[in-house]
């Protein structure tokens, strides 16, 4: 997922707890149940068919009803509209509910492990410090190398520089050298797990074996890595909570500021009566 699609995830969780709160204030307990049922709609229709998204739905309602019913105590136990008691009272459920949601996306999304891999160019900052460590160990190494190149660099050096003279001046001495070097392609392949053609250079190797380790090891615990997906979205969500509930209360009251404002609300005083006990 880009970083692009997660704001835009962001911005529209954003933009329906500022409507949630808001109709907390401003509409009956029915009409708020049906925004909170609306966006769990909007949820199921994105996610598609599967009892698992609405078990997910089911959980999210429950949350949402409990946060809605947090904040409207709030706001008739006090003497004056406020929206800071919001930010302990029912955001926090809210934002839990989100992660209920996104936690059961994440256990059950179609991994698949073997298709995963890591683009050669994020080496491109491990090279350049690697590489001077190689040539300490293989002074004929050279920066750019193939594999290839490299393995016969590696075997000329290991003989003597009479035999690498008449290799150099005999095609039929570079075809057997040629067809050693494939030789050791193939077992350093085999050693690490990967399909080498002789052509990749040292930042494309080390994306090939780090794939092959990545693929092995997350094979090797595939059924964990659902739970671990889940729980990990879940606290990630939950961490961002505090952020985001005071996020959405201060866009909230903005909103309400400029209704309030353009005289689409009106605030008014009510009397309320009350029974207490008299000895």
């Amino acid at each position: 997922m880009s970083a692009t699609s997660v704001l835009w995830i962001a911005g529209a969780m954003l933009a329906f707890l500022v409507l949630y709160i808001l109709s907390a204030f401003l509409l009956a307990p029915r009409e708020t149940t049906a925004v909170s049922g609306a966006y769990l709609v909007g949820f199921l229709l994105m996610m598609g068919s599967g009892y698992h998204y609405g078990l997910a739905a089911a959980l999210s309602f429950l949350l949402f009803f409990y946060a809605a019913s947090l904040m409207r105590g709030q706001i008739a136990n006090r003497l004056t509209p406020s929206f800071y008691p919001l930010t302990f009272y029912g955001t926090p459920a809210a934002v839990t509910s989100f992660a209920v949601l996104f936690a059961f996306v994440g256990y059950f999304y179609p991994f698949h492990f073997n298709s995963l891999s890591i683009p050669p160019a994020l080496f491109q900052y491990v090279t350049p410090v690697v590489e001077p460590l190689i040539a300490t160990q293989a002074p004929w190494y050279k920066k750019g190398m193939t594999v290839d190149e490299f393995l016969s660099a590696s075997m000329t050096n290991s003989i003597p520089a009479e035999q690498a003279s008449a290799i150099a001046a005999s095609k039929k001495l570079q075809a057997s050298l040629a067809s050693e070097v494939g030789k050791q392609r193939d077992a350093l392949g085999e050693q690490f797990g990967i399909a080498l053609d002789g052509g990749e250079r040292f930042q494309d190797f080390l994306a090939l074996v780090a794939d092959s380790y990545m693929s092995r090891y997350l094979t090797s615990y595939e059924a964990f890595i659902p739970i671990i997906v889940a729980l990990s979205v879940f606290l990630a969500v939950k961490s961002m909570g505090f952020l985001f509930s005071r996020s959405a209360v201060f866009f909230a009251w903005l909103v309400m500021k400029v209704l309030l404002a353009t005289g689409v609300v009106e605030r008014k005083a009510e009397t309320v009566e009350k029974e207490v006990f008299i000895v």
